[in-house]
C-alpha cells in the first residue's frame, strides 16, 4: 500500500538543483550583509526581515536535503560532501543574519511602534521581535563565544567518534556493539544480562579519564558562553532559550524526590512477580511479560490509525498525505545509519525492525511530522517549527495513546500486563530517569573543582537515592553518566523528556474526559507563534504548577495499583 522510502526529489530533482541554491544563499547572504548600515526604518526593517528569513528557508531546505541524503547512504563520499556544503552554508547563514537582531535591540519602544504603523506587514514579525527584545543584551555574541561554540563542536566530533567505536568484548559466543547490545541487557538470561552489565561498565570505565575530560571541556565552555552573554548560570542561559523561569526546574526535582517510593514500590512489585531474588540494575529492564508479538509495518500503520482516531479525520488525512508522498523511510537497509531514529520537518527516518519498540517510535516521530504539517498550513516559516519543550508534547501523547489502545483492545492477560507496564515504565523513563540527569547537570554545572573521582561518586550516589530503596546498586555504574549523550551534546534538555510526558498524561486525561480535540489541534497549528507558557494554556495546562506534575505521579500510582491488581489472579 505504501512505500515506506522517501522520495527526495519534492525537495529538488538532482544534486545540481541542490548545489545552484547553496551558491544562491551565499550570494543572497552578501546582499543582505551589504544592507547593514542602512538608515533604518519601518519598511527597510520588514525588507531586511523578510530577505534574512527567505534566505533561512532556502538554508533550512539545503541542509534538510542533504541531511536526509547522507543518513540514507552513510558510507557514501558524494553525500557526506554535500552534507558538508549545506553545513558551511549554514553556519554562514547563522553567522551573517545575526546582525538583524542586534539591530532589532537598538530600535527604542517609541520607534518601533511607528514601524509598525508605517509598514503593516512588518505585524507578521511582532512575535519574533518581541522575543528578541525580551531576551535583549543576552544575544550578544562575540568572538570568545563563537571560539567556544567551535571548541564544543570538535570536542562533540571526539566524542561522538569515541562512542561509535566502543567495543564491549563477547557475551553468550556473540561480539557486543553499539547495535546490539539492548538485546543482551533485556535477555531473559540472568547471567546474559549480568556479563553483559559488567562488560559495558568495565569498557566504560577504562575511558573515564578521556569522557571526564571531554566532558569537562564543554562544561567549561558553556559556562564562558553563558556568562558573555551575561546570564547568571547555563541553566539560566538555556531556559530563557525557551521563555522559562527556573521554578520549573525546582518544582519537577521537588515533586520526583516525593515519589522515589512510589516507583521503588513499582520495582519491588516487578521483582518479585518475576521472581528475581537481589535484583540489580541489570534486572529491573527485564520485560514484565515476553509477549514476543511481531509488529508488521502494514499492521502497525493499520493500529496507528484506530489509535489517533480519537483526533478525527484531519489527523488522519495528515498522516495518509505524508505516508502516500514517501515522507517516512522506515525499511531496514545497511547503507541507511544504524544507530539513530529521527523525525526532521515532516520526515520520518527508521529502521523498523516489527518489534514493540518501533511501533513506539513511529508513534512517537509521526507525532512530530504531524505536528509540523498542522504547522505548516498556518504558519509563516518563522513560527513553522515548534519549540522542543511544546514540540515532545505531540510525539509522547502518541506513545501514551498507543500503550492505552494497546492494553485496552488486548484479548489476554500476559498482553495487557506487558502494556500497562510498558506505559508505568516509560513514565518512569522519561520523567524519573531524566530528572536524574537533570540533577547531575546541576552539580556539573555549579561546581567549581570537579575531578573524575567527584563526579563518579556524585553520579554513584544520585543512583542510590533514587533507585537504592529496593534494588542491589553496583559500584561500577558510577560511569553510566559517560554514555548518556544528552550530558555531552546538548545542556538542560533532558527536563524537557520529564515535561513532555508530564503534560502528555495530563492532555491524553483532558482529550479522554473534556473532549478538547479542537483545542489540541489548534495547539498542534501554532508552531512557536506565541510563547510556550501561552501555547500550553490553550490546553489548560500551567507549567508552573506543581500540581501539574504531581497529578501525573498520581495517575502514575493509578496504574501502578490496576497492575498490582493484575499481578494477583
Amino acid at each position: 500500500m505504501y512505500r515506506y522510502r522517501w522520495n527526495l526529489k519534492s525537495l529538488y530533482e538532482n544534486q545540481e538543483s541542490f548545489y545552484y541554491d547553496l551558491t544562491l544563499i551565499r550570494d543572497k547572504i552578501k546582499k543582505l550583509s551589504e544592507n547593514r548600515e542602512f538608515k533604518i526604518d519601518g519598511k527597510t526593517l520588514y525588507a531586511l526581515m523578510h530577505e534574512c528569513f527567505n534566505i533561512r528557508e532556502m538554508n533550512s531546505k539545503t541542509l534538510l536535503y542533504a541531511s536526509l541524503n547522507y543518513y540514507l547512504n552513510v558510507e557514501d563520499d558524494q553525500f557526506i560532501k554535500m552534507k558538508e556544503r549545506a553545513e558551511e552554508v549554514d553556519s554562514l547563514v547563522g553567522d551573517e543574519t545575526n546582525f538583524i537582531d542586534e539591530l532589532i535591540n537598538l530600535i527604542d519602544e517609541e520607534k518601533l511602534k511607528q514601524f509598525y504603523n508605517d509598514e503593516k506587514f512588518l505585524k507578521e514579525y511582532a512575535f519574533y521581535i518581541d522575543n528578541v527584545r525580551r531576551m535583549g543584551k543576552h544575544l550578544f555574541v562575540n568572538d570568545l563565544i563563537n571560539d567556544n561554540i567551535l571548541k564544543i563542536n570538535k570536542n562533540l566530533v571526539e566524542y561522538n567518534n569515541s562512542i561509535r567505536n566502543m567495543n564491549f568484548g563477547r557475551v553468550d559466543e556473540s561480539d557486543l556493539n553499539n547495535s546490539n547490545i539492548n538485546q543482551f541487557l533485556i535477555s531473559s538470561d540472568r547471567k546474559v544480562r549480568k556479563d553483559t552489565f559488567s562488560k559495558l561498565n568495565s569498557s566504560y570505565l577504562k575511558m573515564g579519564n578521556d569522557y571526564f575530560n571531554l566532558l569537562m571541556k564543554i562544561v567549561d565552555s558553556r559556562k564562558i558562553m553563558a556568562q558573555e552573554k551575561k546570564y547568571a548560570s547555563v541553566l539560566e542561559c538555556e531556559l530563557d532559550k525557551d521563555g522559562l523561569k527556573n521554578i520549573i526546574i525546582d518544582n519537577l526535582i521537588k515533586s520526583v524526590h516525593s515519589n522515589i517510593d512510589l516507583v521503588n514500590h513499582y520495582l519491588e512489585m516487578k521483582m518479585r512477580y518475576l521472581k528475581i531474588k537481589n535484583p540489580h540494575l541489570y534486572d529491573i529492564n527485564m520485560p514484565i511479560s515476553d509477549i514476543n508479538h511481531e509488529y508488521e509495518l502494514d499492521d502497525s500503520i493499520d493500529i496507528l490509525k484506530k489509535v489517533f482516531k480519537i483526533f478525527g479525520d484531519d489527523y488522519i488525512k495528515k498522516m495518509d498525505y505524508l505516508l502516500t508522498n514517501d515522507h517516512l523511510d522506515l525499511l531496514t537497509d545497511d547503507k541507511k545509519h544504524q544507530m539513530i531514529t529521527f523525525s526532521w520537518n515532516n520526515y520520518v527516518f527508521m529502521n523498523y525492525r516489527n518489534r514493540y519498540i518501533d511501533l513506539k517510535n513511529l508513534a512517537h516521530e509521526l507525532g512530530h511530522v504531524i505536528n509540523y504539517s498542522f504547522s505548516l498550513d498556518r504558519q509563516p516559516f518563522i513560527y513553522v517549527d515548534s519549540t522542543v519543550f511544546t514540540g515532545e508534547v505531540a510525539s509522547l501523547v502518541n506513545e501514551v495513546l498507543l500503550n492505552d489502545y494497546l492494553y485496552n483492545n488486548s484479548s489476554n492477560s500476559s498482553d495487557k500486563l506487558f502494556y500497562l507496564s510498558k506505559l508505568i515504565e516509560n513514565f518512569i523513563s522519561q520523567v524519573f530517569r531524566q530528572t536524574l540527569y537533570t540533577e547531575f547537570e546541576n552539580v556539573l554545572y555549579n561546581s567549581s573543582q570537579l575531578d573524575l573521582e567527584l563526579i563518579n561518586d556524585t553520579y554513584l550516589n544520585l543512583i542510590k537515592k533514587y533507585y537504592g530503596g529496593v534494588i542491589c546498586i553496583d559500584d561500577d555504574i558510577r560511569c553510566e553518566w559517560m554514555r548518556v549523550g544528552h550530558l555531552f551534546r546538548w545542556s538542560y534538555y533532558v527536563y524537557k523528556y520529564a515535561f513532555g510526558y508530564i503534560m502528555a498524561f495530563a492532555i491524553v486525561k483532558k482529550i479522554k474526559e473534556e473532549n478538547i480535540v479542537d483545542e489540541y489541534l489548534d495547539f498542534l497549528s501554532s508552531g512557536c507563534s506565541m510563547s510556550n507558557e501561552e501555547l500550553l494554556k490553550k490546553l489548560g495546562i500551567d507549567i508552573y504548577d506543581i500540581n501539574l506534575i504531581d497529578n501525573s505521579f498520581n495517575l502514575l500510582n493509578d496504574y501502578i495499583s490496576e497492575l498490582e491488581k493484575m499481578m494477583r489472579y
